[in-house]
């Protein structure tokens, strides 16, 4: 035993010095060449060992590990696989996704925690409401990105993550008087990373893929978590249900909607082709083609920042 567990350990530590390959997206098949972003300046980006357990379909919460406990769990991980009775464990539910116990991670320097949603670009190019919908909302044709998950399991591994939500968007005050007042919550930077042509893991900031409708020029600011909110509705046959209200697809939005999961600060209408209001559109030359699969991280903006 004394053998086997030098030897565990060894390979544990060759684990932990060889970063692991994201499986963030599948390399694109097309044989249109895709454009190539480069590495964006993100500041503090470091590599460290991380856990991940996924909460949900699609949705992940990750943490980081000291070097001596990423150690720890890997080699519990591997005695555990070998049937081993030294290290009791219990398998994760059978209907969730599997992870390496540890696997290392860009992080941003001083960020412990933070939640990870795999998603798929359902847009290249037009006109914007949402940066991240549900595909169960049917909001892909005015979506950038989108997958299946509960957007009420997104929100409680937000708060897992120690983000504090505030409250969305407001448009209507106490007289139904028009009156709009910005959702409010904890800044959050999001960050999108994927696999290029290249086969080279790229990680850019969610504001690189969307720019002004009217004028093209990049977008600005990050996102609040404004929480949305619990309801309860009424069938025609009079039975009462609850709901969750980003699940209508409000869940990463760029046009204001009082059910956004994560709003703009600040107002934001509708795009209108033929107009002049504010809206945002596609980054068309920067994103990837539709289908590639992307990792969007939620992140809370380091103190200071």
């Amino acid at each position: 035993m004394t053998i086997r567990l030098i030897l565990l350990m060894a390979l544990a530590g060759c684990e932990m010095r060889s970063p692991v390959v994201s499986s963030a997206g599948n390399r694109p098949t097309s044989s249109e060449p895709v454009p190539t972003i480069a590495a964006s300046p993100i500041p503090n980006l470091v590599l460290v060992p991380t856990i991940r357990v996924a909460v949900g379909q699609n949705i992940w919460l990750e943490s980081v590990q000291t070097p001596e406990m990423a150690l720890i769990k890997s080699l519990s991980d591997s005695l555990n696989t070998l049937g081993s009775s030294l290290v009791p464990g219990s398998a994760p539910a059978a209907s969730l996704p599997h992870q390496p116990v540890v696997s290392w991670q860009n992080r941003t320097r001083g960020i412990e925690r933070r939640v990870v949603l795999e998603l798929e670009v359902v847009l290249t190019r037009g006109f914007l409401e949402h940066l991240i919908s549900r595909s169960e909302a049917g909001k892909d044709h005015e979506s950038l990105l989108s997958r299946p998950f509960d957007a009420e399991i997104l929100h409680a591994a937000l708060l897992g993550a120690g983000l504090q939500p505030g409250k969305p968007a407001k448009f209507i005050n106490e007289k139904r008087e028009l009156d709009y007042k910005p959702a409010t919550g904890e800044t959050i930077r999001i960050y999108l990373e994927y696999e290029n042509a290249q086969g080279k893991l790229v990680t850019v900031p969610a504001q690189s893929w969307v720019i002004q409708g009217k004028d093209n020029k990049p977008m600005q600011g990050d996102w609040v978590y404004a929480g949305s909110f619990n309801g309860q509705s009424e069938t025609a046959e009079g039975k009462i249900y609850k709901y969750f209200a980003a699940n209508d697809g409000r869940v990463v939005c760029l046009t204001n909607f009082a059910s956004a999961l994560l709003d703009l600060p600040f107002e934001s209408a509708d795009a209108d082709p033929n107009g002049d209001s504010l809206g945002y559109k596609a980054n068309t030359p920067v994103i990837p083609e539709r289908g590639t699969k992307v990792r969007a991280l939620f992140e809370a903006v380091p103190k200071g920042k």
